[in-house]
């Protein structure tokens, strides 16, 4: 029995002796110390991912794992239809932070400048989050939603509009996003 995992493991350990040798050979030979670390690195890496590869046959005698993954496919009809749920919601709010501050933030805008999406501040600016369009206004809900830095995004678009009305849009989504979809969320956990 398990003839399977028996040719899996055959396989890994093949190709895992062909990789070590290649790298045997490519660190004495090819590159001389301090000379393609990163490719050495690279393949140490996908080394190390495969050995880890081995553990899967490990996780059919137990049965904790089992309960474990039968409970999670139990789960994922549910979680499916909450993520499109969530995803309904996240492009509402892009579409509207589209329509109200569509074109307000972008590079050398006067009403940024001494906030952190003044680009005078170096690599860390956070001009890439915007709604200047609605892939980039998902980034800035995805960012208010793991609480990045939300307020430092919200006092941009606050000093960029002009208004503290911008305000309302900002907390109105990390009250829907965070506080009551993510709550859910985690209820199924």
């Amino acid at each position: 029995g398990g003839g399977h995992m028996e040719k899996f493991d055959v396989i890994v350990v093949v190709v895992l002796t062909v990789a070590d040798i290649f790298f045997i050979f490519q660190c004495i030979f090819v590159y001389p110390i301090g000379k393609g670390s990163s490719q050495s690195l690279r393949l140490v890496r996908a080394s190390l991912l495969l050995r880890m590869l081995r553990l899967v046959r490990l996780f059919r005698f137990s049965i904790r794992f089992q309960v474990l993954l039968s409970t999670m496919m139990a789960l994922l009809p549910l979680l499916l239809r909450f993520l499109r749920l969530l995803c309904l919601a996240a492009f509402v709010y892009a579409v509207i932070g589209v329509t109200a501050f569509g074109g307000d933030v972008y590079d050398g805008a006067a009403a940024l400048k001494g906030t952190s999406y003044d680009n005078t501040l170096g690599p860390y600016s956070y001009l890439p989050v915007n709604f200047n369009d609605v892939c980039s206004g998902l980034v800035a809900l995805l960012c208010i939603l793991v609480q990045n830095n939300w307020f430092v995004v919200q006092d941009a678009f606050v000093a960029s509009s002009g208004s503290q009305w911008a305000r309302l849009f900002f907390v109105s989504w990390w009250v829907c996003g965070v506080c009551v979809l993510l709550n859910v969320l985690q209820s199924f956990v």
